[in-house]
């Protein structure tokens, strides 16, 4: 994230000097727009630079630019920024061209490269990488990578991020890294691929040290050492990646290679939840559930649950389900329950499918149905849960042979169609 108040005043000085030449010739109305942005009025200052900037004035489009990556009067929008940016460099702006640079290189909340891919930014990524720019490089590569604007090529991708991670790209390294780890574009090497994310972990690019740290706890391409997995993921997790805050937090909490510590956990957890981790919002509101490293919090609980569910995680569908149906953190709602449940049933959690059976079983939420309780159990009998089983056996004295074979039917369907859009299966809880 862009610290505007260390960077803004430096920038618009430079700007004031850069463009007090090009005002003079601009109608009264036009250099007004600069002088209100010079002064910080950039609500003023926006409609009189967009009509500027659309005439070719250089200094106009670069202020533009500068707004949309600023967010200086308008919205952050690094899309925006780097379309004004690329009119100035056109014109021989060479301020917005290092702005261009970084953005077309920078990282998000997580870590992750923010890549443009429109064509003017294709066309610009393949000037620059013939002309020997290790970024252009790069980003020429990740177009083949992920097939944006060209047809995917990874043998095309390898070739670019191999040029760029030669000359110390340490994004580029990462990528190599990868490439030789699932062998996409070049031969599978194990020992290429730790070598490639040592050196770009090495030079502080965070994904390559959560990748680090994933090799050392699960003992891939090295020794396992939880110790290390542990120092990889601090250093990455210091950077404000998401993922390796998580796994912090997990590292904590079960003391693998550190003291176990549940408020250190609840801590790093709380940070990647609030970034968006999908896991890391569930663990947290477990956490808060059972009041392990935080104070016990079912409301608070409640609320992590759903954003986790509402980011496909299957266990936060399920507790979330659990919550509502005992009105534990929330009011208490049936509907809510079975709505919840059915979230995680579909991706094969046991449990859901357990209780899915018994609400329709009892009549809760939902008019009472034998033959849907019945495909439920069976379904949940499927995923390892025992006493699914006694149920539908205790269920089908009340039905007929006839709710029988349509039961089976329904969730023999469902098994089907669920290996059909290849569900990822969930082990019961």
């Amino acid at each position: 994230m862009i610290v505007v108040e260390e960077t803004v005043k430096p920038f618009l000085f430079r700007l004031a000097l850069s463009i007090v030449f090009l005002i003079t010739p601009c109608y009264a109305g036009e250099a007004d727009g600069l002088s209100l942005f010079i002064n910080g009025e950039y609500g003023k200052a926006y409609p009189r630079l967009l009509n500027l900037g659309a005439q070719g004035n250089m200094a106009a489009q670069y202020s533009l630019g500068l707004m949309h990556h600023r967010g200086l009067g308008v919205a952050e929008d690094l899309q925006l920024a780097a379309k004004w940016y690329r009119k100035a460099v056109n014109r021989g702006h060479h301020g917005a061209l290092d702005n261009l640079k970084e953005i077309y290189l920078s990282q998000g909340a997580d870590g992750e490269d923010f890549i443009v891919y429109d064509d003017e930014a294709r066309t610009w990524y393949v000037a620059r990488a013939v002309a020997g720019d290790d970024k252009a490089q790069h980003c020429l590569g990740e177009l083949y990578y992920l097939g944006k604007g060209v047809p995917q090529d990874s043998g095309v991708a390898f070739s670019w991020f191999k040029k760029s991670a030669a000359q110390g790209n340490m994004m580029a390294q990462f990528r190599m890294g990868q490439m030789f780890d699932n062998g996409k574009g070049v031969e599978q090497n194990d020992g290429k691929a730790m070598d490639w994310f040592e050196k770009s972990a090495a030079q502080g690019y965070a994904p390559a040290q959560h990748q680090m740290g994933l090799c050392y706890s699960m003992g891939k391409n090295v020794e396992k050492n939880l110790f290390q997995a542990f120092t990889w993921f601090q250093m990455a997790a210091r950077q404000g990646y998401a993922r390796s805050r998580h796994r912090l937090g997990v590292m904590w909490e079960y003391g693998e290679g550190t003291e176990a510590d549940s408020v250190e956990a609840a801590r790093w957890y709380l940070l990647a939840a609030r970034q968006g981790d999908a896991e890391a919002q569930y663990s947290y509101g477990l956490l808060c559930e059972l009041g392990k490293g935080v104070r016990k919090n079912p409301a608070e609980a409640a609320v992590w649950y759903e954003r986790a569910a509402e980011n496909g995680v299957s266990k936060a569908c399920y507790y979330l389900g659990v919550m509502y149906e005992l009105g534990k953190g929330v009011p208490p709602d049936n509907e809510k329950a079975l709505k919840w449940y059915k979230k995680a049933a579909d991706q094969n959690v046991g449990k859901a499918q357990y209780n899915i059976g018994a609400l329709y079983s009892h009549g809760k939420g939902v008019k009472r149905d034998y033959v849907e309780a019945y495909k439920w159990f069976s379904l949940s009998a499927v995923s390892g849960l025992g006493q699914a089983v006694e149920m539908r056996n205790q269920i089908e004295k009340h039905m007929t042979p006839v709710q029988i074979a349509e039961a089976r039917r329904l969730a023999a369907d469902w098994v089907n169609r669920s290996r059909a859009e290849e569900t990822r299966i969930v082990p019961a809880l």
